[in-house]
């Protein structure tokens, strides 16, 4: 799967909003999928809507992006047609760094259907919202009654308890409700036992619809944060991940030192993102980073470098061995060196750049002493 479209993917699955840029595009009845029919029009519904991701096609695309206030946090997708529109569209989205360009055969039409994103085949938007909602209430150890309404009318329900499962519905009726019906919850005494095995295996089942099996290696740049998946049914190898995780470390590299390969554990991995037990983030550097989050953490990393002082530098592990902090501190050298080059980075960010890549050479050439 392209990384811009799995990106796309991952920020609907985690919640996120987007919105629809064109003036053909109509309005999809789902609250996560807003439309906006101009990029005036787009840029008026920012003041007033959380967005997380715009998609609009080019040269729209490079117009919303120049006219963005810099505070504003949202990235940017544009569509493109193979020829000289997608050339300077991938040109553009290289200069700027906070909005890239999805694949030519992609659709905002294929977008809003209840297809998803294509990979999510049957899953609407609507469905991966409204899916941790059921998490919340294992979560917060709820108790009462969960009412989905069903296609014919009619309410079914499930009992909860103590965020465990009372009452047992019918996972294809609870995943109908989710889709395009209606979900509500009632707090209120509930009688019997409940069965917190019960519940996590109805979350598994609901967020393992048409789960896909790359989704670690599309994934692989990203760092995993992990909230509360232990107690779940899981294979050996997702519980090894969920121990290795450290909000640190990206999930390729957590894999390579688990010898697990990214397939046997990208199912589980897709559905406990749905869930939200699993946050994905990406790395620093991501191309789709908006241009005031590189300022903003170029500012912090001065600061944090010039406080961690000389004997334990921002980054590196404490007690780390010499040839370690050596190759780190040549690797942050590089890394903002090419930043501080960076065509759409305002001049004053640029000398933070430099600034940051002639200490950390410094703390290079102290390591070879």
């Amino acid at each position: 799967m392209d990384q811009v479209q799995a990106s796309l993917q991952l920020t609907i699955a985690s919640g996120g909003r987007v919105l629809l840029v064109g003036s053909d595009v109509p309005e999809t009845g789902q609250d996560s999928l807003l439309v906006a029919p101009t990029v005036q029009a787009a840029l008026q519904r920012l003041e007033h809507d959380p967005i997380d991701v715009v998609v609009c096609g080019w040269p729209d695309g490079g117009r919303f992006v120049k006219a963005l206030p810099l505070h504003r946090r949202v990235s940017v997708m544009m569509t493109a047609p193979a020829g000289a529109n997608r050339t300077a569209a991938l040109a553009f989205a290289h200069r700027s760094r906070n909005c890239a360009v999805l694949p030519a055969s992609f659709s905002m039409f294929t977008l809003m259907g209840a297809d998803g994103l294509g990979a999510e085949n049957g899953l609407s938007a609507n469905y991966l919202r409204r899916l941790p909602r059921l998490t919340g209430l294992w979560g917060r150890r709820k108790t009462g009654v969960v009412q989905f309404l069903r296609p014919d009318g009619v309410w079914d329900w499930i009992g909860v308890k103590r965020g465990g499962l009372v009452r047992v519905g019918d996972p294809q009726i609870i995943k109908d409700a989710l889709q395009s019906g209606r979900i509500r919850f009632m707090e209120r005494a509930v009688s019997g036992e409940s069965s917190q095995d019960a519940m996590t295996r109805l979350l598994l089942d609901l967020a393992g619809t048409n789960t896909d099996d790359r989704f670690a290696s599309t994934h692989g740049n990203w760092i995993p944060h992990s909230h509360r998946a232990s107690s779940f049914p899981l294979s050996a190898a997702s519980r090894g991940l969920l121990s290795a995780i450290d909000g640190v470390r990206p999930l390729w590299l957590l894999l390579r030192t688990l010898r697990v390969p990214a397939e046997l554990l990208g199912e589980e991995l897709h559905a406990l993102v749905r869930l939200r037990l699993v946050r994905l983030l990406p790395p620093s550097d991501y191309t789709l980073q908006p241009l005031h989050r590189i300022i903003e953490r170029l500012s912090g990393d001065r600061e944090r470098l010039m406080q961690a002082g000389r004997t334990e530098v921002f980054g590196l592990p404490e007690g780390a061995p010499t040839s370690m902090r050596r190759k780190i501190a040549r690797w942050q050298t590089e890394r903002y060196a090419r930043l501080s080059e960076e065509p759409a980075l305002p001049d004053p960010a640029a000398a933070e750049a430099v600034a940051l890549s002639d200490t950390w050479r410094e703390i290079f050439a102290a390591g070879s002493k």
